[in-house]
């Protein structure tokens, strides 16, 4: 009886010694990983939102591991099996920029965390690819694209213009004058725009238009990379409020806060308070706004942005720690008659927010009609000889009905008054405000008036 009870209990611990192994084994053969990363854009300088991440085995079999980036362009992919796989992602940006889906080889054995971050290629690859057609440099030549979309629903406005202007200068034959330059291109049924025939390095005004829609003009500037993504999100004309939001911290260059300043969307007449470099616009429609900062002391600041639902979204804006710099004033004829002006002009300059041309201004010098100082004005653009459109106004359209005053004086002619008046030379001094939000409460009239230009003449 006791040499069965021992057989027994042998075989039992037999068994159990021939069972512990093969479960270790198993335990370790199914050992589970997480991929993660970021996925950022190059061209666009921003996170990748939205990417389908495909994590794969390399050998193709299976079913793949997929996810999407969230709003900071972070992914993680969890319990993946040992093994060798290949890691990619799909975004309509790479349509856009005519580029193949980047791959990335990743082997997952003893490591249970795996950092992969990944990007779609820099600027200047990307600008050599898709403007391998075009002559010049990247600074004469860069790339310019993005999508067109409605703000709600981000559905494509194809048929959409989008129209850039700007303005450079140039030296022919020993004479520095200034060229303006203009490219459109019309929006795809994909809602789709590019073009390769725009300068680096230089501020752009880009002016999207789409019937129905809120006309939207602003800034843009390509890096010196020479390839820029702008995406547009277009708001119909009859939304004024929404619950979308931008906030955003205002720093020096050197990283301090800014103390005080004013954050302002002239196109929806909403303006608040930079407190400590924080500012926050809330009950906005969702969509693409043109936002102007200003902080004393500083050159306003002017960009677009994207009001979102994302509270966790911060716009990040550094500013310049030096005061806006006016040109050198040349001073002739009556001393006295000439300071009351400059003096006057440079006082409104510190409470109200234009664009201020004195004698010395290589515009000034450059201008053959006192109308060309308003193609290097913040926020005008100049459509003929006698024809100038300000900023948008409140119904999304350009403004055109412009207060003219020539030595203080209301000009009943408008803008043929500027020319008409007097030669560049003869300039005193020019003030050219794009709405009346920015100008001087003096001059902020009754009658329509939707922005301000003032001259002064030599006595």
């Amino acid at each position: 009886m006791l040499a069965r009870t021992l057989c027994c209990a042998l075989v039992v611990v037999l068994c159990a010694s021939v069972q512990v192994t093969p479960l270790a084994a198993q335990r370790a053969t199914a050992r589970s990983h997480v991929v993660k990363g970021v996925l950022y854009d190059s061209v666009a300088q921003a996170p990748l939102i939205g990417a389908e991440v495909h994590l794969a085995l390399r050998e193709g079999a299976g079913t793949p591991f997929t996810t999407r980036t969230d709003v900071e362009g972070r992914f993680s992919l969890g319990g993946i099996p040992s093994g060798k796989y290949v890691l990619g992602f799909y975004h309509e940006a790479l349509e856009l920029l005519s580029l193949d889906a980047p791959v990335q080889g990743v082997d997952l054995d003893a490591d249970s965390v795996v950092r992969m971050d990944m990007s779609i290629p820099s600027a200047g690859v990307v600008r050599a690819l898709r403007c391998r057609d075009s002559v010049g440099e990247a600074t004469d030549h860069a790339l310019l694209a993005g999508f067109v979309r409605t703000a709600r629903g981000r559905q494509p406005v194809p048929g959409a213009t989008v129209t850039v202007t700007w303005s450079v200068t140039a030296l022919t034959s020993g004479m520095m004058h200034t060229e303006p330059g203009r490219t459109t291109d019309t929006v795809s049924a994909g809602g789709m725009f590019s073009t390769c025939d725009v300068p680096s390095g230089v501020v752009l005004t880009a002016a999207v238009r789409a019937p129905g829609y809120r006309e939207l003009t602003g800034p843009i500037t390509i890096p010196e990379s020479g390839a820029l993504r702008q995406d547009i999100w277009l708001v119909d004309t009859l939304t004024k409020t929404g619950t979308a939001e931008v906030r955003g911290r205002v720093l020096h260059e050197r990283g301090q806060p800014v103390v005080s300043g004013r954050a302002r969307i002239a196109a929806l007449g909403r303006e608040v308070p930079i407190t400590d470099g924080a500012f926050a616009m809330l009950d906005l429609p969702f969509g693409t706004w043109v936002m102007e900062l200003r902080a004393i002391g500083m050159a306003p600041r002017s960009m677009l942005v994207h009001a979102t639902s994302r509270r966790n979204a911060t716009l990040l804006v550094r500013v310049s720690d030096q005061a806006q710099r006016l040109d050198a004033v040349t001073i002739t004829g009556r001393a006295d008659v000439v300071m009351q002006v400059l003096d006057a002009v440079m006082a409104r300059s510190r409470s109200a927010s234009g664009s201020i041309f004195l004698p010395g201004s290589p515009y000034l010098r450059l201008a053959t009609r006192v109308t060309d100082l308003l193609v290097n004005a913040r926020g005008f653009r100049r459509l003929g000889p006698s024809e100038v459109e300000a900023r948008p106004t409140n119904t999304g359209a350009r403004c055109r009905n412009i207060g003219v005053y020539v030595n203080g004086v209301r000009a009943i002619e408008g803008i043929v008054a500027l020319d008409a008046t007097t030669r560049p030379d003869r300039v005193l001094a020019v003030e050219a405000y794009p709405d009346v939000m920015s100008a001087p409460f003096e001059w902020r009239s009754a009658d329509g008036v939707c922005a301000v230009v003032a001259l002064w003449t030599r006595p």
